[in-house]
């Protein structure tokens, strides 16, 4: 376990910085082997694109630098449950286990919106063999959210 929070402090740290960007703050960090290949944050409103979540960051910047777009022996550490999209993504990119923060059920508003397709549902109403690991470091990312609600609280 703790090599999973190592990483999900890191894809804290990108969220942050993403805030700092007047962002919002989520984060992606993509591992293989132990070590950092791709880090992103969600640059929905520098980007004015709606597609521009930390997740799929991670992956695009990967892929752009690489030339490579399977991720079967990479994990992606996210700091919240990936959104539909960013969770269909994981499944085209063949990454092999995601591990996140905080859950959907743990925010109000614009963040939890009323979906059905979420990760575990996904692939395994999918049949797809990704690894998902939930919960880690949930408290801290909560803490963190609470405090840029505070900040921003029009968001």
């Amino acid at each position: 376990m703790q090599e999973h929070e190592k990483f999900m402090k890191m894809a804290i740290e990108e969220a942050m910085k993403g805030v700092k960007e007047g962002n919002r703050p989520f984060g992606a960090v993509l591992i293989k082997d132990g070590e950092v290949v791709a880090r992103a944050h969600n640059k929905v409103i520098q980007d004015n694109d709606p597609t521009s979540h930390a997740e799929l960051n991670a992956i695009r910047n990967f892929s752009r630098e690489t030339g490579s777009n399977d991720l079967s022996e990479y994990t992606l550490y996210s700091s919240c449950e990936p959104c539909p999209m960013c969770t269909s993504a994981i499944a085209w990119a063949n990454v092999k286990t995601l591990v996140y923060g905080s859950q959907r059920d743990d925010f109000k508003g614009e963040y939890r919106r009323q979906f059905t397709v979420w990760p575990e549902k996904f692939y395994k109403e999918e049949k797809l063999d990704i690894e998902i690991i939930g919960g880690v470091l949930r408290d801290e990312i909560l803490q963190m959210y609470e405090e840029y609600q505070k900040a921003n609280p029009s968001e």
